[in-house]
């Protein structure tokens, strides 16, 4: 955690409360103040409490990757959400690192419902009876999951905005949970990713932005010419992936890594301020809350999409969608 939290797992070296400085400087100077919080890849439950941790078929764990029927939720996740709302009382979270991380889990709870449901074991491999049906549980156990989140955090905040990273995208193509307030996704340096995603995003109703990296690695000179170092990336990119974005009805959000002390870089937000306001805001009339007229309409439905990724290692995946073909080709 980046504060002094009681239920979280502190870093020994945290010399002072960084979320509440976030906080302080944002309603200082009149910002909207969210919550990053990774609520699907945790390091230290997986050293600490194994048991909430997915686990493979011979028992060995998930890398990083927590199982939402083991009771982590209850246990830790949703006290962890309490606290922070509490304490710094955030206008939205953002939560990363659960829709892309659900798969097969064995632990003998997951094992358990399946039998329950079921009357099976549970699969192990694909091709084995129950293995479509085993996928659809742990997507049901997702949903179920952020339904929960949301009504945890509207018990204390009606308005507090929540949007989890890469749910009901192309990837999970279904209805949004009521408590979600927009879509959100980040594509870190791949433009050719942004068009699908931004049509299915505008295609749901919701509000929504994709979020790319303000910098890349990029080489650094020197004698031997190999090294590489963050650097912005170059104008042209970073316009393109904007107007990508926004021209698709979506909000742009720039995104760069803070310092392991939980500072800024200079040099990246002094190119924001260059590069990325005065191009946004020169065209924030013409595209924000524009409405999309279709020319062509593709079908992507979750029935077809969850039929032919069956095979697939994860439970939401991008891959064999069909629809960054057809896309392209549009």
């Amino acid at each position: 955690t980046t504060y002094p939290s009681k239920v979280g797992h502190v870093p020994p070296k945290l010399a002072k409360d960084v979320l509440a400085i976030w906080r302080d400087a944002a309603r200082r100077d009149g910002y909207h103040f969210s919550a990053y919080y990774n609520i699907g890849r945790d390091g230290e439950i997986m050293k600490r409490r194994p048991e909430w941790n997915r686990v493979f078929p011979d028992g060995s764990p998930v890398d990083k990757a927590l199982c939402y029927h083991s009771g982590v939720a209850e246990g830790y996740l949703w006290p962890m959400i309490r606290e922070i709302m509490e304490g710094y009382q955030p206008a939205g979270f953002w939560f990363d690192g659960s829709c892309f991380t659900i798969r097969q889990c064995y632990c003998p709870n997951c094992r358990e419902r399946f039998r329950k449901e079921r009357n099976m074991d549970a699969p192990e491999k694909p091709g084995n009876p129950g293995w479509a049906a085993y996928h659809e549980m742990q997507r049901q156990i997702y949903r179920e999951f952020i339904a929960e989140t949301c009504r945890e955090i509207h018990k204390i905040d009606p308005e507090c905005l929540v949007s989890f990273n890469w749910a009901y995208s192309i990837r999970m193509p279904e209805k949004p949970d009521p408590g979600i307030a927009y879509l959100t996704g980040d594509i870190g340096n791949r433009v050719e990713g942004l068009s699908s995603e931004a049509h299915w995003y505008d295609s749901t109703g919701l509000p929504f932005d994709l979020m790319t990296q303000v910098s890349t690695l990029q080489p650094a000179g020197g004698a031997d010419g190999e090294r590489l170092t963050m650097r912005p990336k170059p104008r042209a990119q970073i316009e393109q992936e904007m107007a990508i974005i926004i021209a698709n009805g979506g909000r742009f959000n720039g995104w760069d890594n803070p310092t392991p002390e939980s500072g800024l870089v200079p040099e990246r937000f002094e190119f924001m301020a260059e590069a990325m306001t005065p191009f946004l805001r020169g065209r924030q009339k013409w595209c924000e809350k524009s409405e999309r007229t279709a020319d062509v309409s593709l079908l992507h439905s979750a029935a077809i999409h969850y039929a032919t990724t069956e095979t697939a290692a994860t439970s939401f995946t991008k891959v064999n969608n069909r629809i960054d073909g057809a896309v392209r080709l549009l």
